[in-house]
Formats: C-alpha cells, sequence, structure tokens
C-alpha cells in the first residue's frame, strides 16, 4: 500500500532552509499511519519513507506493509 503526499510543507520548508536531508521527516505521519494500519488489519504494519521532498524527489511516498515483510527500502 503506497501513499503519496505532493504538497508536504515541513520537507519543503527543511530543505530550503537546511539542504537536502539524509534521513526522513515526516516520521511523525509515519507512526500515524502505520498505527491506523496496524489496527485496521489488525497485525503489526510497518511503514517507510520512500521517496521525500528534502531528500530531493518531487514528492513524498509511504509504503506500509506487514512488518513480517522484509521489504529493500532506501532508508
Amino acid at each position: 500500500m503506497h501513499f503519496k503526499s505532493d504538497n508536504a510543507p515541513i520537507p519543503t520548508e527543511y530543505k530550503e532552509m537546511y539542504g537536502l536531508s539524509e534521513k526522513p521527516i515526516k516520521l511523525l505521519f509515519m507512526w500515524n499511519v502505520r498505527g491506523s494500519r496496524t489496527r485496521f488489519f489488525g497485525i503489526p504494519m510497518k511503514c517507510v519513507e520512500t521517496k521525500c521532498i528534502a531528500y530531493g524527489d518531487p514528492y513524498c511516498q509511504f509504503e506500509v506493509f506487514p512488518v513480517e515483510e522484509k521489504k529493500e527500502t532506501r532508508i
């Protein structure tokens, strides 16, 4: 399951103020998505940021998947 955010003010401002980031910027959003999907599906879920405006990507993208699945991620 993927979520995409074209209009993300926090990473945009971070990039303008500090330059490109090496770490996820939207951790609170990721925790909220992971928690809501864990409750919805009834199994532990993981949420990773796969693209980020603060990294230099054109948008932010998050992938949500069951914890037991091993995925190759950027972070």
